[in-house]
């Protein structure tokens, strides 16, 4: 499979495990503290399997090129994600953001946040907690940590597995 049917592999599968969770209505046990762990799960395993598929079928081992190849992967599929994403908390699922940043407004009260720190902790997670907001946010962090992690792999794939 190509970096492209893998990138679309990769962000059609946690689309539909967040389409799934809000279906059985566990989106609010699950994707509330870490909601871009599943991403990045998929998107490692795509980086993995597209570099080690490169470096099967390269006659040349160039981790420069497995890197790109990789970071076609991270690139497609964090766009995909983040407009599947933005898509979700606007049309699927719009009150999720509300409830989360309810919930924790009601946390931060509850350790004994004053009035001026809840009031400034409100104003951040309002906008935080927007869709536009959550989407770039996670394109931008997918982004950054796959490039790094595809980075990180050629090489590696490099030093230890063409070094023989």
């Amino acid at each position: 499979m190509k970096p492209t049917g893998v990138a679309i592999l990769c962000a059609v599968a946690y689309l539909a495990f967040r389409i799934m969770l809000f279906m059985a209505n566990m989106q609010h046990q699950v994707l509330v503290e870490a909601p871009f762990i599943p991403l990045f799960g998929l998107i490692f395993i795509g980086v993995t399997y597209v570099i080690l598929r490169y470096n099967r079928t390269a006659v040349a081992y160039n981790w420069v090129e497995a890197f790109k190849a990789g970071g076609r992967v991270v690139l497609l599929s964090a766009v995909i994600a983040s407009l599947g994403v933005w898509f979700y908390y606007t049309v699927i699922d719009p009150d999720y953001l509300e409830l989360v940043t309810i919930d924790f407004y009601n946390r931060r009260k509850a350790e004994g946040f004053n009035e001026a720190q809840l009031t400034n902790y409100l104003e951040v997670m309002n906008f935080i907690n927007r869709p536009f907001t959550r989407s770039t946010l996670l394109l931008s962090g997918m982004v950054a940590l796959g490039l790094i992690s595809s980075l990180m792999l050629a090489w590696m794939v490099k030093v230890f597995l063409r070094s023989r």
